[in-house]
């Protein structure tokens, strides 16, 4: 199975509208339009993490294979009680639990850094096809998301300890970067 975890516990704004909620494509809030991406290429079941403005999210994204989980420890992070790597590292583990355990390979996206499907596909297709534990896009000359990991990183994953990033857990493995096309915005740097 294909599962996918949508970190998007972030309190981000983008034109003082929460990231998330921002209208996207015309007729949809971003996270509607990743969650669609992520299902085009071929996500089975979709994992979205949230924290601020959940109430609001919720909504938008409760369906089928589709289960959005709260990460409690978000607010901790923007009021200082922990470091910002405590909090990835908790959207991690929250997100990793929830994917079926049966799941070979999940897909790793922040809503921060949406995707296109053909760029998640072009990803997870060179995963699959090498047999990889780690998959990155690479554009111009930073790694870049989406993340597609393995069952056995994935196991890791959902036991990261505090303070620990995605990028401590693939620093341990071989990974597999894959070149695709096309602009990868990051809604971070606006």
């Amino acid at each position: 199975m294909i599962a996918a975890i949508l970190l998007a516990d972030t309190d981000l704004m983008l034109d003082g509208v929460a990231v998330a909620l921002a209208p996207w494509e015309e007729r949809e809030t971003l996270i509607e339009w990743q969650i669609a991406q992520l299902q085009e290429a071929g996500a089975g079941v979709i994992q979205v993490v949230l924290g601020p403005h959940a109430e609001r999210i919720i909504p938008l994204v409760s369906g089928n294979d589709v289960e959005p989980i709260v990460n409690d420890r978000w607010d901790e992070v923007r009021t200082g009680l922990v470091l910002a790597a405590d909090g990835e590292a908790a959207s991690l583990r929250v997100g990793a639990t929830a994917t079926p355990r049966n799941t070979t390979t999940a897909i790793i996206v922040w809503i921060s850094r949406p995707r296109a499907a053909h760029m998640i596909k072009a990803v997870l297709d060179e995963h699959v096809a090498a047999g990889a534990k780690v998959s990155r896009l690479f554009s111009g000359d930073v790694l870049e998301s989406p993340v597609c990991v393995d069952a056995e990183v994935l196991a890791r994953m959902r036991n990261l300890p505090d303070g620990a990033g995605v990028d401590d857990v693939l620093r341990e493995y071989d990974t597999l970067v894959v070149r695709v096309s096309g602009a990868t915005p990051d809604l971070r740097a606006r």
